[in-house]
């Protein structure tokens, strides 16, 4: 929006809303501030999806002058990655994106049992506070339980989501269009439908691009898997995953990044993180039964006693 429409004065808009308090329309009175194109950007992706909605542009503005993207190994067909940066580095290393074990949501840090989350949240404070002279964002404290750590597989107790795709291919489904169905569905669609557009020039030229200030953090706790020491040594900190997957984004080697998460997935702590998560949901499941169950015997308790009219 601002890549269209630039800056405008807010002064005497006059600014409509929904029922909701949700912003429909605004009609400014004041000059531009900034014209359209120029107002320099920059993005921090966290798992974008397009939930299978196509109908908008979703491609990054020539004004993003950096990004940041970090991509989940989400298994559900309803969650197809939005790959609006190609793997790894690009465009002189201004642009980085990497796949790291987890659901969409362990990207995102919205679960309960948030260590994944935290850890992607902290990489994304690092880069949003290097685009400053100065911290502005905290990161979290690392969480130092172990039951903290873990991957969510909604598919496997609801049945709206599938995994077709990552059934049959091993891997992430991706969404290939990123303009609009109106731009890339025609006789003669762009050119840039699948990729983003290349960085404005001139506006490259008024930033000054420095390496990413990596914050001092406490690592994660070593996962328990009992009897298998083995196991116990694939553990891996989140600076390890990090350095690794940077490798191979540094040598342009999708394939090295995607095995880097995949071979932590598959270690013996991942699938311990895994099944600690699945006891879970059995857990909350058997306590949501139970206390409807009590409920249905309380409803019925209460209608045996009460009164009865007989004409």
């Amino acid at each position: 929006m601002v890549e269209e429409r630039g800056i405008r004065d807010p002064v005497g808009a006059i600014v409509h809303q929904d029922k909701y308090g949700l912003i429909t329309s605004i009609k400014y009175s004041g000059e531009q501030l900034i014209p359209p194109g120029k107002t320099l950007q920059a993005a921090m992706l966290f798992d974008p999806v397009s939930t299978n909605n196509t109908e908008f542009d979703r491609r990054l503005a020539p004004s993003t002058v950096g990004a940041f993207q970090i991509l989940s190994t989400d298994h559900r067909d309803q969650f197809k990655g939005d790959q609006l940066l190609p793997h790894g580095l690009s465009e002189d290393s201004r642009f980085l994106s990497i796949t790291v074990p987890g659901a969409h949501s362990n990207i995102g840090d919205t679960y309960t049992q948030n260590g994944l989350g935290v850890l992607n949240a902290n990489m994304g404070v690092d880069f949003l506070n290097s685009l400053s002279d100065r911290d502005f964002l905290k990161p979290q404290a690392v969480p130092q339980d172990p039951a903290k750590y873990q991957i969510y597989h909604s598919e496997e107790h609801m049945v709206l989501y599938t995994t077709r795709y990552y059934d049959q291919h091993h891997q992430r489904g991706e969404t290939d269009q990123l303009g609009g169905d109106s731009q890339c569905r025609v006789a003669q669609p762009l050119s840039d439908c699948t990729h983003k557009a290349p960085v404005d020039p001139e506006l490259a030229k008024q930033v000054d691009y420095r390496p990413i200030r990596m914050s001092e953090q406490q690592a994660p706790p070593p996962m328990p898997s009992p009897g298998n020491e083995q196991a116990k040594s694939q553990a891996t900190s989140s600076n390890d995953i990090f350095r690794s997957m940077s490798d191979a984004a540094l040598r342009g080697d999708a394939l090295d990044m995607r095995a880097a998460g995949s071979t932590w997935l598959n270690s013996g702590a991942a699938q311990d993180w895994l099944q600690q998560g699945r006891d879970y949901n059995t857990q909350q499941r058997e306590s949501e039964l139970a206390a409807q169950l009590a409920q249905q015997q309380s409803q019925q308790a209460q209608q045996q006693a009460a009164p009865v009219l007989h004409r």
